[in-house]
């Protein structure tokens, strides 16, 4: 399909230096640019070899995951300039985390890099993540870091190779239909719904001490798109719980925070890599 595209719309597309020359990277306009941005989105929900990948309901709002952080941007890359084709996009916001014995400082979180299929390998995404990170290191970002499927080895590559991020952790997401569990929750396991409030306290105690813990966690547990917060715990009387249990417990509560929201999308589990590098020295 991409190579359809790439031959219908652009027969003799230009090498990777003269396609940077001729791409221009501006901030995004909503206005102006929602509709093509969204198309470019939906050509690119097609993991690598045909696969389905871990995508992001965006809900007719492309800047959506960031705009509720007082620091945030979108970029878009335009062909020609001027009303040329939307042909990638990326997103940004800074934030106050915690850092070891350094107290707080501002991390930047760069997501949502997309290049349209067929305008890959030609130097778009890392012409992208160079004016983001420019911009992330204007508004006083430390450190910046991305997410990504660990099976996006291109995404891996060019901020890995190219742009000297390192791995910082890898996380196991449980992702929707998350109702559609069949592991029994044990006599030993207590399910207690919690306030926001009492959410924000047990977070900041368990992990005060961790890397890039957010000073605003409290905003983020009563932003109004949460969905709640509950809590799996060992019942007093009861030895310690094993990991099954645990892992039961888990889907038990992600089920509690969603069972409101009705049919669900239905999708599997799927591992994130997280990247990390530092953009300034103190």
């Amino acid at each position: 399909m991409s190579l359809k595209i790439a031959a219908d719309n652009f027969p003799t597309l230009p090498g990777a230096g003269e396609m940077e020359n001729l791409v221009v990277v501006r901030e995004y306009d909503e206005r102006r640019d929602k509709v093509a941005v969204e198309e470019m989105e939906r050509r690119c929900e097609v993991g690598q070899r045909g696969k389905p990948s871990l995508v992001t309901d965006l809900m007719g709002d492309p800047i959506c995951r960031v705009r509720n952080f007082p620091s945030h941007v979108m970029l878009v890359a335009e062909c020609g300039g001027g009303g040329g084709e939307i042909v990638g996009a990326v997103r940004a916001c800074v934030k106050t985390v915690t850092k070891e014995s350094s107290g707080y400082v501002k991390l930047a979180y760069i997501l949502g890099l997309r290049v349209s299929p067929s305008h890959r390998r030609l130097g778009i995404g890392t012409k992208l993540v160079q004016e983001i990170e420019e911009w992330c290191k204007q508004k006083g970002a430390d450190y910046s870091y991305m997410a990504t499927d660990c099976s996006n080895e291109p995404s891996i590559n060019l901020f890995t190779r190219k742009f000297s991020y390192t791995k910082f952790r890898t996380l196991t997401m449980l992702v929707q239909p998350v109702h559609a569990h069949y592991k029994p929750l044990g006599s030993d396991i207590a399910i207690i719904q919690l306030t926001p409030k009492l959410a924000e306290a047990i977070y900041c105690r368990v992990f005060a001490s961790a890397e890039f813990f957010p000073k605003d966690i409290g905003s983020i547990l009563h932003s109004k798109l949460n969905l709640g917060h509950v809590h799996g715990r060992a019942q007093k009387s009861s030895p310690e719980v094993g990991s099954k249990n645990r892992n039961s417990a888990l889907e038990f509560c992600l089920t509690k925070c969603v069972e409101h929201q009705g049919s669900v999308q239905v999708t599997s589990e799927g591992s994130v890599q997280i990247n990390v590098r530092m953009l300034r020295r103190n």
